[in-house]
C-alpha cells in the first residue's frame, strides 16, 4: 500500500531504505551508522532547510527595509502602555522614574524573569523618542532576551507571554504602518514559526544544522508510529512545515508520511536492525524455548513453529527473497 501511493521520488527513497535495511543485516557496524529512517529524515531535512533558507533571505531583506525606517514615526505608545499593565497584573510596578518593582509580585525572587523585565524596561527607558528603526530594534532585542519560540532559564510562562505580548503590540504597530515591512516581516516571522515548532517538539538539543541531522530527525519521524504524547504536535508541527514550504514556492514531489510508514512496515518484516531490538528477539526466543521445556503447551507451541518455519523454507519465503520481492515491487508503475 505504501509502494503503490508513493511518487516516483518516494520509491526511490523506499529502494535506498531497502538497500539499507539489507545491507544493516548483514553488518551490524554499518547498521550502527546508517538506517532506513535516515532517508525518512533527509525528506524532513530538505524542507526545514527549504525553510531555513526562506527565513535568512527574509531576514536579510527585512533588515535593509528597516533601515528605510530610520527617521519615521510610529505609535508605539498602545503598546508600551499595555505592556505596563500587564505587568502590573502580576504586580510589577513601573515607578516614575521607569523603573520596576517586584518586591510582592508573582515573580519576585525569580532571578531571570526579573532579568530579563530589567532589561527590557531599562533599553526603554534609555531610547529617547524612539522612530520605527528604534521600534524594530528593540522587537529584535526582545527575541534575543526571551530567546522568542523557546524558554529562557528562569523566565516563568507568565513573564514569558507578557514580553511577547509587547513584541507582538510592536510588531503590528510597524506592520499597519509600513506596508513593505509588514510584507517582508511576514515571511520571517512564517518561516521562523515554522522553525521553532519543530525544533520544539525535537527538543533544544537536536541540532538541526549539524551533519547528522537527517538521523536525528528520522528517528524523531518514528514517533508517528506510536503511541508516544508528542506524537500529534509533531504531526501538527510537519503540517507546519509543509504549509509554509509550499506557501514560499517550495515544492516537493515526496510524501514524509508515506515514507515512515515505510520505515515502519520494512521493521515489521524485518524486523529493527538495531542492536538493542536484536538482543530482545533473542530474549524472546529464549524465554519461548524455556516455556517449550518446562510444559505441555510450550511443546505445542515450540512444534508449531518449526512446522511453521520448515513450511516457509520449502515455499522460499525467506529474508533473502523477502528482499528482492520487496525490490521488483518498487521497480513497478
Amino acid at each position: 500500500a505504501s509502494v503503490k501511493a508513493g511518487s516516483k521520488k518516494d520509491r526511490s527513497k523506499m529502494a535506498k531504505m531497502v538497500d539499507i535495511m539489507e545491507k544493516g543485516k548483514k553488518n551490524k557496524v554499518y547498521a550502527v551508522r546508517n538506517r532506513p529512517s535516515d532517508i525518512a529524515g533527509d525528506s524532513l531535512m530538505d524542507r526545514v532547510r527549504a525553510i531555513r533558507d526562506t527565513n535568512k533571505s527574509s531576514g536579510k531583506e527585512l533588515g535593509k527595509v528597516a533601515e528605510g525606517l530610520r527617521g519615521e514615526k510610529v505609535d508605539s505608545l498602545p503598546a508600551v502602555n499595555s505592556f505596563i499593565d500587564d505587568l502590573e497584573s502580576i504586580g510589577v510596578k513601573i515607578t516614575d522614574d521607569l523603573k520596576p518593582v517586584f518586591q510582592g509580585s508573582d515573580i519576585e525572587g525569580v532571578v531571570g524573569a526579573e532579568n530579563v523585565v530589567k532589561n527590557i524596561v531599562n533599553r526603554m527607558r534609555n531610547t529617547k523618542s524612539p522612530d520605527a528603526y528604534d521600534v524594530h530594534r528593540l522587537k529584535k532585542y526582545i527575541d534575543e532576551q526571551v530567546t522568542y519560540g523557546k524558554t529562557t532559564e528562569g523566565l516563568t510562562g507568565k513573564t514569558e507571554s507578557i514580553l511577547k505580548g509587547l513584541r507582538s503590540k510592536l510588531d503590528d504597530a510597524l506592520d499597519k504602518k509600513f506596508p513593505e515591512y509588514d510584507r517582508v516581516n511576514t515571511t520571517y516571522k512564517d518561516t521562523i514559526t515554522a522553525l521553532d515548532s519543530i525544533q520544539d517538539v525535537a527538543g533544544r538539543k537536536m541540532d538541526l544544522s549539524g551533519g547528522s541531522a537527517d538521523k536525528a530527525t528520522g528517528t524523531l519521524l518514528r514517533r508517528l508510529m506510536s503511541n508516544a504524547q508528542s506524537r500529534v504536535r509533531l504531526l501538527d508541527s510537519i503540517d507546519e512545515i509543509e504549509s509554509v514550504a509550499s506557501k514560499y514556492g517550495k515544492k516537493f514531489d515526496d510524501d514524509l508520511l508515506n515514507q515512515t510508514l515505510f520505515v515502519d512496515e520494512l521493521d515489521r518484516v524485518f524486523g529493527p536492525v538495531a542492536r538493542t531490538s536484536f538482543q530482545g528477539q533473542i530474549d524472546q526466543a529464549v524465554k519461548q524455548g524455556a516455556r517449550a521445556a518446562t510444559s505441555e503447551a510450550g511443546a505445542v507451541d515450540a512444534g508449531i513453529g518449526i512446522v511453521g518455519r520448515t513450511a516457509e523454507k520449502l515455499r522460499g519465503v525467506n529474508e533473502e527473497n523477502a528482499f528482492k520481492s520487496i525490490k521488483e515491487l518498487l521497480k513497478e508503475k
